[in-house]
C-alpha cells in the first residue's frame, strides 16, 4: 500500500515537472529546463511510467540540442526510441527519428541525417501518418538538393523542393509550412541564388 500511495503521488509530479520545463525552454534557460527533466526523469522512472520517460528523454535531447550539446542530445533521443519501441507508440518513434536526423543536420553529418529522415519518413508512411511523412520528405529533398551532400541529388531538385513546399502549404501545418519556407531559401543559397532565396 505504502509503495502504491508512493506512485500515486510521484507519478503526477513526473508530469507536472515536464510541464514546468516549457517556461525555461521558452526563455532560453537551458540550464534551468535541464534541472527540471532530469529531475521529472528520475521520478518518472522511480514510477515505473514507461510512456512518461520517453517523452522526458525526447524532451531532454530537444533541450540539449538547442543547447548544441549534440551528441548527449542524440543520447536521450535514442533512449527514447527504445522505450517508444516498447510500447508499441509509433508516433513517438517517427518523431525521435526525425529528431537525430535534425540533429546530424545541425552537426553537419548531412548522410547521417538524411539516412535518420529516411527512417522516419518510411516509418510514417507504414502507419499512414501523412503529416509525418511530409515533415521528413521536406528534409530529405533538402539534403539530397544540397551541394554540400553526398546523396544523389535527381533531377531537378530545386523544382522538386518546390513541390514539396506547395504539397505542405495545401496542408493545415503552419509551422511545418514556414520550417519549409526556411529550408527552401537554405537550399537555394547553397546553390548560389542568393535573389531567389531572398524572395522565398
Amino acid at each position: 500500500t505504502e509503495l502504491l500511495l508512493h506512485r500515486l503521488w510521484i507519478t503526477p509530479t513526473a508530469h507536472a515537472l515536464l510541464g514546468l520545463s516549457s517556461g525555461p525552454i521558452r526563455a532560453g534557460d537551458m540550464d534551468a529546463a535541464l534541472e527540471v527533466l532530469e529531475d521529472a526523469a528520475v521520478k518518472a522512472k522511480l514510477a515505473g511510467d514507461r510512456i512518461l520517460m520517453g517523452r522526458i528523454a525526447n524532451n531532454l535531447g530537444i533541450v540539449f540540442c538547442i543547447a548544441r550539446q549534440y551528441e548527449q542530445a542524440l543520447e536521450h533521443f535514442r533512449h527514447s526510441v527504445t522505450l517508444r519501441q516498447g510500447l508499441g507508440y509509433r508516433i513517438g518513434v517517427v518523431t525521435n527519428y526525425h529528431n537525430i536526423g535534425d540533429t546530424y543536420l545541425r552537426m553537419g553529418d548531412m548522410g547521417r541525417a538524411w539516412a535518420a529522415f529516411q527512417r522516419s519518413r518510411d516509418l510514417a508512411r507504414e502507419m499512414g501518418w501523412d503529416s509525418g511523412v511530409a515533415m521528413n520528405q521536406i528534409f530529405i529533398t533538402f539534403i539530397e538538393g544540397n551541394p554540400r551532400s553526398q546523396e544523389e541529388p535527381g533531377e531537378d531538385p530545386v523544382g522538386r523542393m518546390r513541390q514539396a513546399v506547395a504539397q505542405i502549404e495545401r496542408s493545415a501545418d503552419v509551422e511545418l509550412a514556414v520550417t519549409a519556407h526556411w529550408l527552401m531559401g537554405r537550399l537555394l543559397a547553397a546553390r548560389g541564388q542568393t535573389e531567389a532565396a531572398l524572395e522565398v
